[in-house]
């Protein structure tokens, strides 16, 4: 992740749902250049810095829209979004996502919309989401820059590089 500037990272600062589909290329090493200049959604430009990720992405079937062909570009992500983009990426790429923490015990586990429910329970067995204290995983919360950027560490530590370092067999 870079920073909001030169000398900025921006820590306080939430993430929308196009930052962090660039970030999932950024993480896959993607090249996006087949991507440039498409959207095949109705609020997204095809000349935005977001849009060859974005297409990218729903491409390969790691992100959806939030219907009616709307992706919600400049919406912040919601933790649980943030699990169900990883969680859907990784099943694709061949990880094995079907390890699930019990989360039913977490006081706000009915704040968990039902798409989103298994691929919160991966996360937080993963180790990518952790609760946000008072037993609480608040799954519809936006997240802030430093939250993204050690879910992402998380991911790329405990997920991304077991893949590659596992042995083929």
């Amino acid at each position: 992740m870079a920073g909001i500037s030169e000398d900025v990272f921006g820590y306080k600062d939430t993430v929308t749902r196009s930052m962090f589909v660039t970030i999932l290329a950024k993480i896959d090493g993607s090249d996006l250049t087949a991507y440039e200049g498409k959207s095949s959604f109705s609020d997204v430009k095809t000349d935005g810095w977001y849009t060859a990720a974005i297409e990218w992405a729903y491409q390969n079937g790691y992100a959806a829209g939030l219907g009616d062909g709307i992706f919600g570009y400049k919406a912040d992500v919601s933790r649980e979004q943030i699990a169900m983009f990883f969680y859907t990426y990784s099943s694709k790429v061949g990880v094995d996502v079907s390890a699930k923490a019990d989360i039913t015990g977490f006081a706000d586990y009915d704040r968990i919309h039902d798409y989103a429910r298994d691929a919160m329970a991966w996360a937080v067995e993963a180790g990518l989401i952790a609760g946000t204290g008072e037993n609480h995983v608040s799954p519809r919360a936006s997240a802030t820059r430093s939250e993204i950027a050690v879910i992402v560490m998380n991911y790329v530590e405990t997920v991304k590089n077991a893949v590659v370092e596992t042995p083929a067999e």
